[in-house]
């Protein structure tokens, strides 16, 4: 039997009660949407939840190497609902990302699919990673 079960569920409830408390943090999500950026060997790709967006709230601009996403998700609550728990964030958004040089810009491609966008960044040929042959 696991002693320290109980102590971890009311250290668990206290620090969930302690977050009701906070309306940024919840807000805050839409405003900061968990992003995953990894690289293949011919691309850069930057994944981002975006769930319940639609295609006219969601814009993506590139500007002197400089990603630009921005978004704005709307609850949709009717009035004279009386909310109980809202966890699910609302509002406009921006995340911003640098890139490294070598992108084809006018192969840039975005997807959006099960509440994830997706941008691929293709690598012009000169930035891609090339394993040099050792002559003997």
């Amino acid at each position: 039997m696991n002693t320290l079960a109980p102590l971890l569920r009311t250290l668990d409830y206290g620090m969930n009660r302690l977050a009701d408390g906070l309306p940024d943090a919840r807000r805050g999500m839409a405003r900061r949407p968990a992003t995953d950026i990894y690289e293949e060997r011919d691309a850069f790709t930057v994944r981002l939840e975006a769930p319940g967006m639609d295609r006219e709230t969601l814009k993506i601009t590139l500007e002197n190497g400089i990603l630009s996403v921005r978004g704005d998700r709307t609850n949709n609550i009717a009035d004279g609902i009386r909310m109980h728990r809202q966890e699910i964030g609302a509002g406009e958004f921006c995340r911003t990302f640098k890139l490294t040089s070598g992108i084809e810009k006018d192969r840039i491609e975005a997807s959006y699919k099960d509440g994830l966008l997706t941008i691929r960044l293709p690598k012009a040929e000169e930035a891609r990673t090339r394993e040099i042959e050792i002559k003997f």
